[in-house]
């Protein structure tokens, strides 16, 4: 999502200009448009990144193409907001969403209300991305104002939490760590490393831990509790992508984004290039 340095460039009406590789925020648009679904975290991330929005108007399978006036809505809204905004129109299967690589620039938003296949062979494109995401938005999503960071043990996590703690700085975001191990040692040393890593990026951040093998039970339990609206996920091997996400139909994380917006993260440290003024960003910290 928000890494890697790339030529400047001028990103929105906004008028600030960004050392960044994305080039926009891809958004798919669902039946909800504009006032919930998809555009509506779309809107939100393009304000918070002051990248444009494109907005691709698909037809895949059975659904329907998006009404005229739901487009129009969408260029008003973003008008008002200083965003630019533009849109296209394809017949997307499992070989043009695959092969788009130009998505490898974008930072992509989907919602519970779009397709499950589509959602598939959009996560399976997504397996090689440097950049944090797919956003995966509920249907009935709320904007970022707690985020809860699941950091499990076994798996690489100093990059990862680096790369969330930017994040929710950068968005004005407090969080809650949650620490899954198998034992309360491990959980402990994990624990410390992330109160060091919040810390030091000033994040308020409260802390949680799961003890056992199921561990990942209490993800939506402790998300639902401290009142988080969005869930980092570290996007690690392949593998434990494929197994997040279920691609059977029942992974965790599938099951999650019917609930809470989930942004997977990348686990290596990656140049962030001041991205953003952190001056122009609306304090959340209170929420």
């Amino acid at each position: 999502m928000l890494f890697q340095p790339a030529s400047p460039w001028k990103a929105s009406k906004h008028g600030a200009t960004v050392d960044a590789p994305l080039r926009q925020v891809t958004v798919w648009l669902d039946a909800l448009t504009p006032a919930q679904g998809a555009f509506a975290h779309a809107l939100e991330w393009a304000m918070i990144l002051r990248l444009p929005i494109h907005g691709v108007v698909s037809k895949y399978g059975s659904s329907e193409a998006t009404p005229t006036a739901a487009l129009e809505a969408c260029r008003a809204t973003c008008e008002r907001e200083g965003v630019a905004w533009s849109y296209s129109c394809e017949d997307l299967d499992e070989k043009t969403v695959i092969g788009r690589q130009e998505l490898e620039h974008d930072f992509c938003i989907l919602s519970g209300a779009q397709p499950r296949a589509l959602q598939k062979h959009l996560l399976t494109a997504a397996l090689a991305w440097p950049h944090a995401g797919p956003l995966l938005c509920p249907v009935n999503g709320r904007s970022l104002r707690r985020a809860l960071v699941v950091q499990e043990g076994g798996s690489p996590t100093h990059g990862y939490l680096e790369n969330a703690a930017t994040i929710c700085h950068r968005a004005g975001c407090p969080v809650s760590v949650l620490t899954l191990s198998l034992s309360e040692e491990a959980a402990g040393r994990l624990q410390d490393s992330a109160r060091k890593t919040f810390d030091g990026q000033n994040v308020p951040a409260d802390f949680h831990t799961v003890i056992g093998r199921n561990a990942q039970g209490a993800i939506p339990m402790v998300a639902g509790w401290r009142r988080c609206t969005h869930v980092f996920v570290a996007k690690s091997a392949p593998s434990a992508w494929r197994r997040w996400f279920g691609f059977g139909g029942s992974g965790p994380v599938r099951e999650l984004a019917d609930r809470f917006a989930v942004l997977p993260v990348p686990t290596t440290r990656l140049s962030l290039s001041s991205l953003v003024p952190t001056d122009s960003l609306p304090n959340r910290a209170g929420g």
